[in-house]
């Protein structure tokens, strides 16, 4: 049985995520580029989400978060959060598709 913590899957999402968006990129798709967005996005919101509900679970010793690492948490939040808004923006849009005018 092969068990899988969160943050190596994590990790191996984000290069998913990379790849995807310079797949779209090179390609001109931005439908790829936008589900890239998308995974790079969260994964990059739910990594130090981890680590934190990892530190604050140890039960042997009080965890107290510094200034450093609140900051780092909220860049690394507003960071995951707009590559996510940009990828979603990117598939709704989606030219890659030509528009047709109708009469």
């Amino acid at each position: 049985m092969i068990v899988m913590t969160p943050v190596p899957a994590l990790i191996g999402i984000a290069i998913v995520g990379v790849v995807l968006v310079i797949v779209g990129l090179v390609k001109k798709n931005m439908r790829t580029a936008g589900w890239g967005g998308i995974l790079l996005g969260l994964s990059v919101f739910a990594t130090p989400m981890l680590f934190f509900m990892y530190e604050a679970s140890d039960t042997w010793s009080t965890f107290t978060p510094s200034a450093g690492e609140i900051g780092l948490l909220g860049i690394l939040a507003f960071a995951g959060g707009m590559l996510t808004a940009l990828g979603l923006r990117n598939i709704l849009a989606d030219k890659s598709k030509p528009r047709t005018s109708s009469p």
